[in-house]
């Protein structure tokens, strides 16, 4: 990707890759949390273990990066008790910076309303 001058990568950074240290190394310049669910128990031992590997991420965040985390999801308060990263809150249910609203969601995208302006990640599908 440097090769090819990527200037941008926004990547999933699962408990999984976290855990094994697959991001060692990699300085991001922001984080954001959407919520913790019960998914990933058949790797982590307890529901701890997996929001504490989630915090790790965030804990390594520097001074110089940003962590958006979900206000509604209790966990959300979580996740940035021990960052140096610029914390930011988003919700569709509660008071937040950032308040979201669903206007239409399908299997090729959705379509947001963030504070006052439209945001879509709809994919361009061809058949």
């Amino acid at each position: 990707m440097n090769d090819e001058g990527v200037e941008f990568c926004f990547m999933e950074v699962s408990s999984h890759g976290i855990h094994q240290n697959r991001t060692e190394g990699l300085e991001f310049a922001g984080g954001v949390f959407t919520n913790l669910s019960h998914d990933h128990l058949d790797y982590h031992d307890t529901f701890a273990e997996y929001r504490d590997v989630k915090k790790h991420f965030f804990d390594n965040l520097n001074s110089k990066a940003f962590a958006l985390v979900n206000s509604d999801d209790k966990n959300g308060a979580v996740m940035v008790q021990n960052t140096k990263a610029k914390s930011y809150k988003y919700a569709l249910k509660s008071y937040a910076d950032y308040k979201a609203q669903i206007l239409e969601h399908s299997f090729r995208g959705m379509l947001l309303k963030l504070n006052d302006s439209e945001v879509s990640d709809s994919i361009n599908w061809r058949v």
